[in-house]
This record gives structure tokens, sequence and C-alpha cells, in this order.
């Protein structure tokens, strides 16, 4: 009997989807309605902690010499 199994790895994706469906549909047309014309700002306020994400990801992925996250967490 072909038995199907939930990985670990689809419940992340789940929750990953699931969290930008409720921030693009519930949350940021609220904050955007509330702003009004300063809209603008909520933009530039979100981009720092982006930017500053994509570097912490950018320098985790040189400290480990360019291996998959898979293959390290095999090491430990």
């Amino acid at each position: 009997m072909n038995q199907k199994v939930i990985q670990s790895a689809h419940i992340y994706v789940l929750l990953i989807i699931s969290t930008g469906f409720m921030v693009h549909l519930l949350l940021l047309p609220n904050i955007l309605t509330t702003s009004g014309r300063d809209a603008w700002l909520c933009v530039i306020a979100s981009a720092v902690p982006f930017i500053m994400w994509i570097l912490l990801i950018f320098y985790i992925y040189k400290k480990f010499k360019n291996n998959d996250i898979y293959t390290l967490l095999i090491k430990v």
C-alpha cells in the first residue's frame, strides 16, 4: 500500500506561505489604508530590516564556505 507521509519540510513551507499570505493580505492593506499618503514610509521602514536580513544570510552563507544547509545539519 502506498502511504503518503507529511515531511517536516512540507510543514515548514506551509508555515512560511501562510505567514506570507497573512502579512500581504491582512496586515499590509490595513497599514497602507491607515497611513494614507504616508504609505511610502512603510516601504522604507520595511526595507531596512529586509536589507539587514539579506546581509545576515549572505554572511552565514559565506561563513559555511558555500555548503548547503542540509550537509551542514548532517555534520552536526
